[in-house]
């Protein structure tokens, strides 16, 4: 698969501002081709905001991650949801993304847990699921004790093979994914036309997240299911109502 070619962040400003898309759901409803589904992560080493994207404000100074440990400290903030709830302007709305260098964890920004938690290797964490018989993805999100990953499919990455294998089951054959070009065509067989129904009565060939699995040529659900969105039809109509 090829990288798709994505506009500089200084022309998909000039784009948003062209058909006047001023919030994140209108900019995910109307994404072009050429349009990053996460212009946040796509830009990352450029990023303000969503509003300085729309241009609707100047540059907001964030405070350090040592000034916000005493901010949320004296706020008494205890939680994620206190955080976004009482979240200040020079507070970044994604701290775990703003501060990556430097970040432990959440409760680490409201001085719990001052080091980062140590998890047990991936082959001491099969010996911990074989000895609480966990068999399912279920259980280990149930049980799952403070030194297992909450997703040790992420954390092990390197040296992950499956949840089959982390459970000492017998890994069934490996199954080879469709091509985008090719689901699409399936999908219309079948006359499926929404995710619910994706989901419902995906074969065996079918990713179960299209959308990561296809990330560099994923569009849209809407696409998958051949429906395009005609933008400009849709800006004419809003002007003329």
């Amino acid at each position: 698969m090829t990288n798709k070619k994505f506009l500089s962040l200084s022309q998909l400003k000039l784009e948003v501002k062209k058909y006047k898309i001023n919030s994140q759901r209108e900019y995910k409803k109307n994404r072009r081709n050429n349009w990053p589904s996460k212009p946040y992560e796509y830009y990352k080493d450029e990023w303000i905001s969503w509003n300085d994207l729309f241009g609707k404000e100047e540059k907001v100074e964030f405070l350090s991650l040592s000034q916000l440990k005493l901010e949320v400290k004296k706020y008494n903030i205890n939680s994620q949801k206190e955080y976004r709830k009482n979240r200040r302007k020079n507070w970044p709305s994604a701290p775990d993304v703003y501060y990556k260098d430097e970040w432990i964890s959440w409760p680490n920004l409201f001085g719990r847990n001052g080091r980062k938690k140590e998890f047990l290797s991936l082959s001491q964490l099969k010996l911990e699921v074989k000895k609480y018989n966990i068999s399912s993805k279920t259980e280990y999100n149930k049980n799952r004790k403070n030194n297992w990953p909450s997703r040790p499919d992420k954390y092990y990455k390197d040296e992950w093979i499956s949840w089959n294998d982390l459970f000492g089951k017998e890994e069934k054959e490996k199954v080879e994914f469709l091509s985008l070009s090719q689901l699409k065509l399936e999908v219309k067989k079948y006359n499926i036309n929404s995710e619910k129904e994706y989901r419902k009565n995906r074969r065996k060939n079918w990713p179960s997240a299209p959308d990561e699995y296809y990330k560099d040529e994923w569009i849209s659900w809407n696409d998958l299911f051949g429906r395009h969105f005609d933008l400009q039809k849709y800006i004419a109509r809003k002007l003329s109502a």
